[in-house]
């Protein structure tokens, strides 16, 4: 290996070493109030990569009308209707969440 690897590798060696530790619980994330999953999901809200799709715009045509959405709404809209179908599942006991 060259030595600008090596030393790229020392460099970044404890933020590697970080996400090595990511799957396993620690007592401090036992008294974090929010879980993984809420965690993760602000990531993705917040994240440049999905701030991204605001500037990226959608033309939908139904029964010959023109609907213009960008793709933050869209997928917005998307994920409140697969929560209610996930909700209406729970409901009748379709789905049971562990």
């Amino acid at each position: 290996m060259s030595k600008d690897f090596d030393d790229f590798l020392r460099e970044h060696e404890e933020n590697v070493n970080k996400l090595k530790k990511r799957d396993k619980e620690t007592e401090s994330d036992k008294e974090r109030a929010r879980d993984e999953f809420s965690r993760d999901y602000s990531r993705v809200i917040y994240s440049n990569s999905f701030r991204r799709q605001q500037g990226k715009m959608q033309l939908f045509a139904v029964n010959g009308r023109a609907f213009h959405r960008n793709r933050l709404t869209h997928s917005f809209e998307v994920a409140q209707i697969a929560r209610g179908i996930v909700d209406y599942l729970k409901k009748i006991h379709l789905i049971i969440l562990i």
